[in-house]
């Protein structure tokens, strides 16, 4: 399993998993190599662990594409105006600024 190095002036070391499933293995500039070996077998177990349920949650919920992108703003823009119209008479307020952004939304 591969890991990006960060170093820093932190005194720590430290594993992130990125939302994308990346590993960082974050140390501080004096920590010799041997040292953040170390580390990372230490915490072999957890990163398999953590990597499999963001692997799992990647499967699950994959990054829309172009298309599916566009087909999301349409439904929220024919589904906005008329909630953002009931929530405003509820509230007793004006939805010009909502309205403005969702045209700008619009033009995107």
């Amino acid at each position: 399993m591969d890991y990006e190095l960060i170093r820093s002036g932190r005194r720590t070391l430290a594993l992130e998993i990125t939302r994308e499933g990346r590993v960082l293995l974050r140390a501080p500039y004096q920590a010799s190599q041997r040292q953040i070996d170390a580390f990372y077998a230490a915490h072999q177990s957890w990163l398999e662990t953590h990597l499999a349920q963001v692997r799992a949650r990647l499967a699950a919920h994959p990054e829309p594409d172009e298309a599916e992108i566009r087909r999301l703003r349409a439904d929220a823009q024919a589904l906005l105006p008329k909630r953002v119209a009931w929530y405003a008479r509820k509230m007793g307020v004006s939805p010009a600024a909502a309205y403005r952004r969702l045209k700008r939304m619009a033009r995107r």
